[in-house]
């Protein structure tokens, strides 16, 4: 008579040895964890005391524009405002002109010599602050 169990039994050991490996391994995992104590190691720590040098930040005021030049910057203003005007007189005598209106040309020329004088003076007291400035 012939064994018919020996598949079975193949069945059974390629499970099985699986199976106990696994337990074995286990086993021997959880009792190395606990079984090994751990090592002290014991540091002494050394405290010394350093010069450090510190900076001190020293405040000093320093004159950033000098008056000659802020009031050279006031002068320049009071120019590009003279002068503002004088282009809005010539702007008009422009249009004036492209219209062939002779009166309206006139009118302009009359008010830019009353502009002159104005914008003579704001240009002499701008190049006289701002030659002192320079000069600073």
């Amino acid at each position: 008579m012939k064994n018919t169990n020996r598949p079975a039994r193949r069945r059974i050991l390629a499970i099985g040895i699986p199976i106990a490996a696994l337990l074995v391994g286990v086993g021997l995992g959880s009792s190395a964890a606990g079984g090994v104590p751990e090592a002290r190691v014991e540091t002494k720590i050394e405290t010394r005391e350093v010069e450090v040098p510190v900076e001190v930040e020293k405040i000093v005021e320093v004159e950033i524009a000098s008056a000659a030049c802020l009031t050279a910057l006031d002068n320049a203003d009071e120019l590009n405002a003279v002068n503002a005007d004088a282009f809005g007189v010539v702007a008009d005598m422009f249009d004036a002109a492209s219209s062939f209106d002779v009166a309206g040309i006139n009118s302009g020329s009359a008010k830019l010599d009353k502009l002159q004088p104005e914008v003579s003076a704001a240009a002499a007291a701008y190049r006289e602050e701002a030659a002192a400035c320079r000069a600073n």
